[in-house]
């Protein structure tokens, strides 16, 4: 191994460490990064990083990667792993685990059916959910992908979908037209489903669509008659 190469490697792990508890591995893995730093021969370099992926190995979470390379930085990267680690150690050690896992599920969905097999599977699925949550919000520029002075992230939370703003805008127009003089008591909930059936937008009660909305409502069968 090049001296560039172990070099980047080498500052990859130490970002990593600054923010992850490797536990009394930590200072292990530091000197022995530091002491390859030093090599002045590809194949020393070689022999320190070797010792390295063994120690590092050990850990629960590896802070080296095979595969495609990230597109964040180490120091995102570093924070990244810090969330989603803390996290499943939170879920992990939350209490009342049959509780937790009597009423919490994973997606269903091919052979991911039926409840989790322990409380470890809840909380790495928990950690997955966090680990794409807060990759998003560096893509979507709401955080720095960087943790504060309080190992926290301070990120921005996402602005409401359209989905959801369309949801709270019929919201009140329901809760506009069961108020009308016009709408039957009780009725509210069949006024606003034929609204929505025939695509009716209004903002403010009209008596055009509450008197057509009437005329299809049949108080003997209590049923829209369309």
């Amino acid at each position: 191994m090049n001296e560039e190469k172990y070099t980047e490697k080498a500052n990859e792990v130490l970002e990593w460490l600054k923010v992850n508890d490797a536990g009394a591995l930590g200072p292990v893995i530091e000197a022995t990064l530091q002491a390859g730093l030093t090599a002045t021969t590809d194949e020393d370099r070689d022999k320190f990083w070797a010792s390295i992926r063994s120690l590092c190995g050990t850990l629960p979470k590896s802070p080296i990667r095979r595969g495609i390379q990230s597109s964040l930085t180490a120091e995102q990267v570093a924070a990244v792993d810090s969330v989603v680690n803390r996290i499943e150690s939170a879920f992990a050690s939350i209490g009342e685990e049959e509780l937790m896992l009597d009423v919490f599920f994973p997606r269903q969905r091919g052979e991911s059916m039926g409840p989790y097999g322990n409380i470890d599977a809840f909380a790495s699925d928990m950690a997955a959910k966090v680990k794409r949550s807060i990759k998003k919000a560096i893509t979507e520029n709401r955080w720095d992908g960087l943790l504060n002075d309080n190992m926290l992230t301070g990120m921005v939370p996402p602005a409401p979908s359209e989905t959801t703003t369309k949801t709270e805008d019929s919201s009140e127009e329901f809760a506009s037209l069961k108020s009308h003089p016009s709408c039957p008591n009780g009725r509210g909930g069949l006024f606003f489903m034929l609204i929505s059936r025939f695509g009716l937008k209004t903002t403010k009660p009209n008596h055009m669509v509450v008197s057509f909305v009437s005329s299809l409502y049949n108080p003997l069968t209590m049923r829209i008659t369309c």
